[in-house]
């Protein structure tokens, strides 16, 4: 009887409670059947409220659709726009900016649109790399640039066939890998003659076994052509410019370290009515070819130079950033000491919870310097990009988000935004996780943090050095909770 009272007061007590000051300010004849109607109006006026509500709600969750699909068809119209403006644009105005800019995504974007009009095919840049098939090494290419109606190709890969692949093995490997074919030595005795341009032709792939499709096949023809530069950003780039010595009175000149790299500028006719490319059509892609291979090759290089200066500048506020840098472990200490009637166990992964909350509070502290990081054209050195790979992985960001199975740094340094913290405070190591993939566990985030502590990398940024504590924490706190979910 009093909990069917409490459910009663708990159900009433609100709308009886005013209905009864209504009764004693109105002082109505019938004040049984004025509460009454009181006590249905009410009901009614609060589902009208009801009604308001939800249509609200809906009309603001209206707004904000149109709202996101206003911000798509922005994105999708500025897309076009460009790509109309690099067809519209003259050859000689195209040339020019390969020669002067340093902008890389630019220089390559702007051939691709402009080869999709000329051509009236569709166009798109691919970069010889390295990746895995299963366990098993190979050499993929990864696709970096495309024109707006093949714009799902990016972030593909094309793989080779497996070392030692014959016949029926190599189908569906891509025809592309033809241009790197090994070309058999000139006979000594016969005429000399010009060597073939690296290419690759289909009249019609789908007669050719070895095409490859990213959705699906339709009648057309392929051309692929190599374009291949000296690369000046790679990790085993020197931090500062390398005279090499004077020789016969010369002057000094700068030591190459360059790598080179190997990109693919591909046309398909797929769905344009059997369209064949013509011989100038195909001469049209070897010049933009050389014309961009050229002005990489430039662009990296004075990128690189600017780099070394910028990094003087980074070298002198780090050192600020460093000092400034507080030690927790006093106060972790003593946050513990203060928590009764924890097990062994249970005080062990309190201690990493407390930890990681700190290095992700150090980590918030350095948030500029962290998103800075979308500025760097050249990449750090292989610890630094091994703690960034564990931070991004911990986080479920995937191999195909890095690059592909061999990261790219100008994919990964975009990552380092405001989704990056906003995923890393929802980051906890107490919470399963399902349908991770292998290289995001913590037996592959250990192997990438091992042998590298937060003191040489500190020395390098104080951004590496942060993240490696905050990911070193992460590890262990998830290792004590499997091992405390195993136990239970």
């Amino acid at each position: 009887m009093v909990q069917d009272t409490s459910k009663l007061q708990a159900l009433v007590g609100g709308p009886l409670s005013e209905g009864l000051i209504a009764v004693a300010h109105n002082q109505p004849e019938d004040g049984v059947d004025f509460l009454g109607q009181y006590l249905l109006n009410w009901v009614a006026r609060k589902e009208a409220e009801a009604a308001t509500a939800t249509a609200d709600a809906q009309r603001a969750a209206a707004a904000t659709r149109d709202a996101d699909r206003l911000k798509i068809g922005e994105a999708k119209a500025a897309a076009a726009a460009a790509a109309v403006e690099a067809a519209n644009s003259t050859e000689e105005e195209l040339f020019l900016f390969l020669a002067s800019s340093i902008d890389v995504d630019a220089m390559s974007q702007r051939v691709v649109d402009r080869l999709s009009a000329d051509l009236g095919a569709g166009c798109y840049i691919g970069r010889k790399g390295e990746g895995t098939a299963g366990d098993e090494p190979v050499q993929q290419i990864d696709y970096l640039y495309a024109d707006e109606e093949n714009k799902f190709i990016v972030g593909e890969s094309l793989q080779s066939a497996p070392a030692g692949a014959e016949g029926p093995d190599l189908a569906g490997k891509g025809m592309t890998w033809k241009i790197w074919e090994e070309v058999p030595e000139p006979d000594p005795d016969a005429p000399p003659v010009p060597p073939s341009p690296k290419e690759v032709h289909c009249e019609n792939v789908m007669r050719d076994p070895k095409a490859s499709f990213f959705k699906f096949g339709r009648i057309g023809s392929y051309f692929a052509a190599l374009c291949s530069f000296q690369s000046s950003l790679h990790a085993d780039a020197p931090e500062e410019i390398v005279m090499a010595p004077a020789e016969d009175g010369k002057e000094p000149e700068p030591v190459d370290f360059s790598k080179p790299v190997d990109l693919v500028i591909g046309a398909d006719t797929m769905g344009k009515m059997g369209k064949k490319f013509s011989a100038a059509d195909m001469a049209k892609v070897h010049l933009y070819a050389a014309k961009l291979s050229a002005g990489l090759t430039r662009a990296e290089r004075s990128i690189f130079e600017q780099g070394v200066e910028d990094r003087k500048k980074q070298a002198a506020e780090n050192a600020k950033l460093l000092s400034a840098v507080v030690d927790n472990s006093e106060a972790i200490a003593a946050e513990l000491a203060a928590m009764e009637g924890l097990t062994d166990e249970q005080k062990a992964l309190k201690e990493q919870q407390l930890k990681l909350k700190a290095a992700a509070t150090q980590l918030e502290a350095l948030r500029e310097k962290l998103t800075e990081l979308e500025r760097y054209r050249v990449p750090p050195k292989p610890d630094a990009v091994a703690v960034l790979k564990a931070a991004l992985y911990i986080l479920k960001y995937s191999k195909k988000q890095l690059g592909g199975d061999k990261e790219d740094w100008n994919q990964m340094r975009r990552l380092f935004n405001s989704e990056f913290f906003n995923r890393m405070r929802e980051c906890d190591p107490t919470k399963v996780s399902k349908g991770i993939q292998s290289y995001q566990k913590v037996a592959n985030i250990k192997t990438l943090l091992e042998g590298k502590d937060s003191g040489s990398l500190n020395q390098k940024s104080v951004v590496y050095g942060a993240l490696f504590d905050w990911c070193t924490t992460y590890c262990a706190a998830k290792e004590i909770f499997v091992e405390q979910q195993k136990t239970d």
